[in-house]
């Protein structure tokens, strides 16, 4: 029987620490960060950097929810980016506005008018504007769509099936709709852009179901679903990547956005494969039986519970396994238990431990 924690190990292992450095970067420049302006020159010092723009050499500026940044109109300059908590920011955005173009707006205004004038949106101005408004509207019920069944899903899948199946079928109605927009939608959630995006409507489900497929089932084997999750991830990213213009990757961002899209399929499809799996398996469950060794509680940011068990089926030592709180409590060393082992409706055995 193999862990059946790795596969939430090798999942949230890089993401923790991925954000826990981008974390404490960001509060080390909060921290110690400031903006300087000279008589001729914007200046910016962070804890790892320091870099300045000379007012002609600034070709505009970007305003997010968390970051301003000022553009360098020069290749030899890198741009100016800061925390949009800083002192005295009004007056900095009210110098950047009264001598310099907002970028973003600038942005919008472009591809709003290249979308209205791609005859591949209709033959007419005013059918084009009418398609670009249907694909906003179908963006946002989409995506509140998505995110209502990805809280479902992980939160309160009652009933199971219906849950796991709206969250299973929302990310393929969503990829049908970005493939034959003709490239009007997007998947990354980008400030910048004016294509409706229905990033809610893939990440909410996909991380739901992965999440509950960890919890919900343990695996005995994971070759079987290593190998279907592998070629189920494989198909959705062709049909996400392929022939898709929103990434060019020339810059950091299309990478970390592809990364992000990344760990969302993978989610989605072990999520999918192991709830179907699980789920609709009919086989005849094998019986076993196994006395428990010992019993444990891990801590942390998360409780679990685990019960040590005496070599059962295939098994030829001692091992470890996951149980509710509920059960766990039921139970003391010594006690036996049943495990019920099941084929899987893709041939992934798993199985279940019950009094």
């Amino acid at each position: 029987m193999e862990d059946n924690n790795l596969p939430l190990i090798f999942l949230l292992w890089p993401m923790g620490l991925f954000m826990i450095g981008f974390f404490t970067i960001g509060l080390l420049n909060t921290i110690n960060g400031r903006i300087i302006v000279h008589d001729d020159r914007i200046q910016v010092i962070k804890t790892f950097s320091d870099r300045e723009l000379y007012f002609d050499e600034i070709k505009g500026f970007k305003v997010t929810i968390n970051n301003i940044i000022i553009e360098s109109a020069t290749s030899d300059k890198k741009s100016l980016k800061f925390y949009s908590s800083i002192k005295n920011l009004s007056e900095l955005v009210d110098l950047l506005t009264r001598y310099y173009p907002n970028l973003d707006d600038l942005k919008i205004e472009a591809d709003t008018q290249q979308i209205l004038s791609n005859e591949q949106y209709g033959h007419t101005l005013e059918a084009r504007a009418a398609k670009f408004r249907s694909a906003q509207k179908k963006a946002k019920i989409l995506n509140w769509t998505g995110g209502l069944a990805g809280v479902w899903t992980f939160f309160y899948p009652i009933p199971y099936e219906f849950a796991i199946l709206t969250s299973i079928a929302i990310p393929v109605l969503t990829l049908i709709n970005l493939k034959f927009s003709s490239g009007l939608f997007r998947i990354d959630e980008n400030n910048e852009s004016v294509h409706p995006s229905l990033s809610w409507a893939i990440f909410a489900p996909s991380f739901a179901l992965g999440l509950r497929a960890l919890l919900d089932f343990k695996i005995y084997d994971f070759n079987n679903a290593g190998l279907f999750t592998s070629i189920l991830a494989v198909a959705l990213l062709n049909i996400i990547f392929l022939r898709n213009r929103e990434f060019n990757f020339k810059k950091a961002k299309d990478y970390l956005a592809a990364s992000s899209i990344l760990i969302a399929v993978v989610c989605y499809s072990y999520g999918a494969i192991i709830t179907l799996n699980c789920y609709y398996d009919k086989s005849d469950s094998k019986i076993y039986k196994a006395t428990i060794v010992n019993k444990r509680i891990s801590t942390g940011k998360n409780t679990s519970y685990y019960l040590e068990l005496t070599n059962w089926g295939t098994q030829d030592k001692n091992e470890e396994v996951s149980v509710e709180q509920e059960f766990y409590n039921q139970i003391e060393n010594g006690d036996q238990v049943t495990i019920y082992f099941q084929n899987g409706w893709f041939n992934i055995p798993w199985f279940f431990v019950s009094d």
